[in-house]
């Protein structure tokens, strides 16, 4: 009897409820020790009754030894009437425990139900190791046909000294059954008999002058294709413990899908006991090798919260692996994350993309085509109201609004609208950083038409610091696509920075007059005098007229470049110093 640990009620069998509380009876490793100490006084006396109990306690408990013992008991009858579906559901119990002789006790009285259940547990015990099995199995192959693995395993059994296998290993190696054809293995066999039984009798009598070899031992043919139908067979029969050893066998060969059958097997507990943290590992080290079935499955997983605890990144982060091992389906599914907003920040943009990655997926398609047709319905919205003559204030929100909306959902024309708005305050502040924040996002998006307003925004410094290298960059682009605003502007701005730069070169010459360095200021003027510039024309014929500089004082050459700065260029007022004022200056200086 057990005691109920919450009300101390008696009862007879653990496992079972309560009659007075109603909690589960379940024995402590207290009572264990009892049960057993009750049990060997019992064997001592031959005290069949609680030999009986004892043994169903403990197997109720849960050792696989005990349930091996007790399903034993069940199938004799020695203490009871026999119960051999009795002892049928412990020996799978058992089984189900990796217990090899359980499993082979299995398969022998499962057969009177299902052949497949009897074909399955017989190979089943032999790759747990149950020698009862070897015999059996290697019969059953070679009905099969596969009689390569039947002689592998007849060698096994033939190694335990079982009879029937060395006649039959004799008979192979004579035969070339499974084997090559080999006399003197056949006779090496034969010799390991002391009396050849009369299945071998022929046999012997026809090997007696052959001399024996011993025969080399067997290898497994093609072990992982036989563990890989046996794990078919297992998951057909829903033998899930099996199921899970097996893939466990083939995982630690690097079988990547038996890799991520395993670690969905822990993750759900399913023929094992659950567990989440070695399940993750297993079915990383599967996406690691490139399983894309095991990077969707917890990708999965994690968006679910299925097994492990809900994570968005990490739903993400696997479906981008399983999209990158080749599962283009997983682009829809993170296209619907996006889309929905649930898992991460919604982002109809990037939905949007995610569901035109899923090639030959007609529903992301779908998805994204309607991602499409909304957006651009917001544009023409937004650009039929700027269009339109006088729109109120209320209109022109709705304008800035919808084109909000769109660019947001990934349109590509909206980008540049939008900044336009910004720029004008049209329907919202206006805002010149935001205006080219906007420009530059039209133009990375393939929108040439933000080419120009872009370089403006360069060349004005608006919203952006002043650049003419940026500005010029973007305007050659807009010129190159037929822009003739943007010619025009480019010209423009060209002019403005030969004009600074002449300015600078002049400043420079004259501060090297100033420091009497008048050959390296007369060399800088010089190589001005194409650029026209007038007052360097002047002066570089100040310093022909004063013979500084110049290797001699020429007053022709002076006078030339006097007349050149008098009528000037189209880019600078004409120069002239009527009083002498500016070549006196430069005199001054000189001195």
């Amino acid at each position: 009897m057990i005691k109920c640990n919450s009300c101390n009620e008696m009862i007879a069998y653990s496992g079972k409820i309560c009659p007075i509380c109603s909690s589960p009876i379940s024995m402590t490793d207290e009572d264990v020790l009892n049960i057993r100490k009750r049990l060997s006084a019992a064997e001592d006396s031959g005290n069949t009754a609680d030999i009986y109990e004892c043994r169903h306690f403990l197997a109720d408990h849960g050792e696989t030894k005990d349930i091996r013992e007790y399903a034993k008991l069940l199938e004799k009858g020695d203490h009871q009437l026999r119960d051999m579906d009795g002892a049928m559901n412990y020996y799978r119990l058992a089984a189900e425990r990796d217990d090899p002789y359980s499993a082979y006790r299995y398969s022998k009285l499962s057969g009177r139900r299902s052949e497949d259940q009897r074909r399955f547990w017989l190979k089943y015990a032999a790759l747990l190791g149950a020698v009862e099995s070897y015999p059996e199995l290697a019969e059953l192959l070679s009905e099969e046909g596969r009689e390569d693995i039947a002689a592998y395993y007849s060698s096994l059994a033939a190694e335990c000294h079982d009879t029937d296998s060395i006649v039959d290993m004799a008979k192979r190696w004579n035969d070339g059954i499974g084997v090559e054809a080999s006399c003197e293995y056949a006779k090496w066999y034969l010799d390991k008999l002391t009396l050849p039984p009369i299945s071998a009798i022929k046999l012997a009598y026809k090997l007696r002058s052959v001399r024996a070899s011993a025969a080399p031992k067997l290898e497994f043919p093609d072990y992982r294709k036989y563990l890989q139908d046996l794990s078919r067979e297992a998951q057909r029969l829903l033998a899930m413990s099996a199921y899970f050893r097996i893939g466990t066998m083939l995982s630690d060969m690097g079988d990547l899908n038996a890799m991520t059958v395993t670690g969905v097997l822990l993750a759900e507990g399913k023929g094992v006991c659950r567990d989440t943290e070695r399940a993750k590992r297993v079915l990383d080290t599967a996406v690691s090798g490139g399983n894309a079935a095991a990077a969707v499955y917890l990708a999965e997983c994690f968006a679910e919260g299925r097994c492990f605890e809900r994570n968005g990144d990490l739903a993400i982060e696997y479906y981008k692996k399983a999209a990158y091992l080749g599962f283009t389906d997983a682009n829809e599914s993170l296209g619907d994350i996006y889309n929905a907003g649930e898992l991460a920040e919604k982002d109809l943009k990037l939905a949007t993309q995610y569901y035109e990655l899923a090639t030959g997926n007609e529903s992301a398609k779908k998805k994204a085509e309607a991602i499409k047709a909304k957006r651009r319905e917001f544009y023409e919205r937004g650009k039929g109201i700027a269009l339109s003559e006088r729109p109120t204030a209320e209109e022109r929100f709705d304008a800035f609004r919808s084109v909000a909306i769109a660019t947001a959902m990934g349109e590509g024309s909206a980008p540049k609208l939008l900044a336009d708005f910004y720029r004008a305050g049209f329907g919202t502040k206006k805002d010149r950083s935001l205006a080219f924040y906007w420009y530059r996002a039209a133009y990375d998006e393939g929108d040439g038409e933000a080419l120009l307003p872009l370089a403006l925004c360069y060349a004005r410094g608006e919203g952006v610091a002043f650049s003419y290298k940026l500005a010029i960059r973007y305007l050659k682009l807009a010129e190159e696509r037929g822009s003739r605003a943007a010619s025009e502007a480019l010209d423009l701005i060209l002019r403005r920075r030969m004009k600074k730069m002449i300015r600078s070169l002049y400043a420079s010459a004259m501060e090297l007059i100033h420091m009497k360095k008048y050959e390296e200021a007369f060399s800088i003027l010089l190589k001005m005098a194409p650029l026209k510039y007038p007052k360097a024309l002047y002066t570089l014929g100040c310093l022909y007229e004063f013979g500084v500089g110049a290797e001699r004082s020429d007053r022709i050459i002076a006078a030339k470049y006097y007349d050149l700065a008098l009528k000037g260029n189209e880019n600078y007022k004409k120069f002239s110093d009527p009083m002498s004022k500016y070549k006196l200056k430069i005199l001054k200086m000189i001195r």
